[in-house]
């Protein structure tokens, strides 16, 4: 007996868009937990694969008696994420290429639900902005970038304001969150250690060994250069993800932040809310 032909596609634009949707989003996964880390390519991946998405599924987990940074209070959970994917941009998505439906679907998706982060510098969000042109820049609602200052990046390096990130939001419409995380055991230590230098070079101090100085007046007043937001057509949601210890030290970064939360914007009764994040204090290595 002759077997039937079948047809071994599956149908997939047979399904109802939300289930396409669904689909895409388990692709470039897109969880309410998960980030999308914008990376430069691991060494080896050949120069047309120059940059990568890591997925890290970030959750707060209890501390450890081997963990190498440990918090001050025993039992508070700390901030950790958790490596799930790792590819090249270019391979992760290829999707976009299997025809004109499939690119509409997928980069509306992707580039409007996914939660891009960037690791040490802000001038990688800024640059990936710059890449993917104006089109899918309008598309993005949520993005997260590192706390930087003139002190950080005598010690990090990258850029120290978000003037030039901002400029490539200036159009963009359904910006959402702005998250912007100032933790990590290097933050203090770079702004000390930079300031300090910079004072012993203008013979301000004569020892860079010098503990006598109060390195709050060299922070800048509102973090990261915030007040360029106010250029942005609205911003419903920044987030602070920080040490409370750490910003609570600066009075009149926290004046301004309270200012901006209280302000509306042109031409209508908006307001951006504005959200602290609280991240234990942790230790440096002994």
């Amino acid at each position: 007996m002759a077997s039937p032909n079948i047809d071994p596609t599956f149908p997939f634009f047979a399904l109802p868009p939300e289930l396409r949707d669904e689909v895409y989003r388990h692709l470039f996964w897109i969880y309410p937990d998960h980030r999308c880390h914008i990376i430069r390519s691991p060494p080896g991946w050949g120069v047309l694969s120059r940059n990568a998405f890591e997925i890290n599924k970030r959750s707060y987990s209890s501390p450890k008696d081997d963990a190498p940074y440990r918090p001050r209070e025993p039992g508070i959970p700390t901030l950790t994420k958790q490596r799930v994917h790792l590819e090249s941009a270019r391979d992760f998505l290829a999707i976009l290429h299997a025809n004109k439906t499939v690119y509409e679907e997928t980069v509306r998706i992707f580039y409007s639900e996914a939660f891009f982060v960037t690791y040490d510098d802000m001038s990688e969000m800024t640059l990936f902005l710059k890449r993917i042109g104006p089109r899918r820049r309008k598309l993005i609602r949520r993005l997260g970038i590192p706390f930087s200052s003139p002190a950080v990046k005598g010690g990090i390096g990258g850029s120290p304001t978000l003037e030039p990130l901002v400029d490539q939001l200036l159009h963009s419409t359904h910006i959402e969150t702005i998250e912007i995380r100032a933790h990590g055991p290097k933050i203090k230590e770079y702004m000390y250690r930079s300031v300090i230098q910079g004072l012993v070079q203008n013979r301000i101090v004569e020892d860079h060994r010098s503990r006598e100085v109060d390195i709050r007046q060299y922070d800048p007043v509102a973090l990261s250069g915030i007040p360029h937001l106010l250029r942005l057509r609205f911003l419903p949601q920044l987030v602070i993800v920080c040490r409370m210890s750490f910003l609570i030290c600066y009075g009149r970064d926290l004046e301004w932040l309270e200012d901006f939360a209280n302000r509306r914007w042109a031409g209508s009764r908006r307001r951006t809310t504005v959200t602290f994040s609280d991240v234990p204090e942790m230790p440096g290595p002994d």
